[in-house]
């Protein structure tokens, strides 16, 4: 069956960044590949432009400054370009930007089917953000709520986040669990880099959901068992600073480094090379990084917390503490470090787990609810 699908996400022209960004791309990339879909990314950019990404067509509109203050008009825009495809399904990557979401939910005509992607759970990751105003997290809170109530169909990542929605919207049989992927053969031939070791890894945005704060606290606990104990950073964000203000105060500048922003081939690189991949994190509706590192090898220490359970196979593909606890966290990373035969053993767990979670399988998940729907139709 031949099937138009217009697809409405931000499309990064350059560097991928965010979670969001790594679905999006992934997954269209694949989607494009199938003979029988047409796909359309409508994207706002810097420019207006229209390219192809393989068979995957990406229409951009500049981003102008009067949206910010007119919403309506960008709104407008997006209709105007869907209305132009005219596609059998719009599905749209997240309730994050406003003018995807009013579209959707304002002026998309009925005749389209209309899917959803929920990455995350604003009302959740909100709370953790001290820069959004209160205002703006109770409009972003209230505007996913809607969206939940009023768009037929949603694809979730994780069990854990479609029980987490299922308590305020009770309509289980429209959450359908896509998970995350990965491109398991990206990781083969990549090289080693120098560390020091025994180390631990952390790769991620830094932010207050993320943990990190737990992480570098748990260091001088480890330190006392393993003096030579090393922790590379890997990531940027709004509280780079306080992090390297608070491993300062605690004098582990000789433990901890920042490495900062890397390219893919080089987290990579970081990730084969670590001892222990940690993803302490509040919040965590999936955690991509966790299947970078089992398609790595590398033994994973993670909270228990959101998707993270359901990626590591509750636990037997990966070490679980107890959220927010840095005794805990400290004597998981004593236990994994002191045992070279249960880093192998998780490890090798991981390696043949993170092969489920492939970008082709996503693809092709996402294809049969696409045909789903678009058959309920007819």
């Amino acid at each position: 069956m031949d099937m138009k699908v217009a697809v409405l996400a931000d499309w990064p022209r350059s560097e991928v960044v965010g979670g969001v960004q790594v679905h999006t791309v992934n997954l269209v990339r694949n989607l494009a590949k199938m003979n029988d879909l047409e796909i359309y990314v409508i994207s706002f950019g810097e420019a207006s432009e229209v390219y192809f990404e393989g068979r995957a067509k990406i229409v951009s509109m500049k981003n102008r400054r009067i949206y910010r203050f007119l919403p309506i008009l960008s709104m407008i825009k997006v209709a105007i370009e869907v209305d132009r495809i005219k596609p059998d399904i719009i599905h749209i990557q997240g309730s994050y930007r406003v003018p995807y979401l009013l579209y959707v939910l304002l002026l998309a005509p009925r005749r389209y089917k209309k899917l959803m992607t929920i990455h995350g759970i604003v009302g959740i990751e909100t709370q953790f953000d001290e820069k959004t105003s209160t205002i703006g997290k109770f409009l972003g809170t209230f505007l996913e709520k809607i969206a939940i109530a009023r768009i037929p169909n949603l694809i979730v990542c994780s069990p854990a986040v479609k029980a987490l929605l299922n308590e305020y919207q009770k309509t289980d049989s429209r959450f359908h669990v896509i998970p995350n992927g990965i491109e398991f053969e990206d990781t083969q031939t990549i090289k080693n880099v120098e560390l020091h070791h025994p180390n631990v890894i952390f790769i991620g945005r830094l932010t207050r959901v993320k943990g990190v704060d737990v992480l570098i606290k748990a260091i001088p606990l480890v330190k006392e068992v393993i003096p030579n104990i090393h922790l590379y950073i890997i990531g940027s964000g709004p509280m780079e600073n306080e992090l390297k203000e608070i491993v300062k105060s605690m004098r582990l500048e000789e433990n901890i480094n920042f490495l900062g922003v890397v390219s893919d081939l080089e987290k990579f690189s970081y990730l084969k090379s670590a001892d222990i991949c940690v993803l302490p994190s509040f919040y965590e509706p999936f955690g991509i990084v966790l299947l970078e590192a089992m398609a790595c090898k590398t033994a994973i220490i993670a909270s228990d917390v959101g998707g993270i359970p359901y990626v590591l196979g509750d636990g037997e593909a990966g070490i679980l503490f107890k959220c927010g606890d840095v005794d805990d966290l400290a004597k998981k990373i004593i236990l994994l470090l002191s045992d070279e035969r249960k880093r192998k053993e998780l490890a090798d767990a991981g390696y043949k787990r993170v092969k489920v979670f492939t970008w082709k399988d996503v693809a092709l998940s996402t294809k049969k609810l696409y045909t789903r729907l678009v058959c309920e139709r007819k």
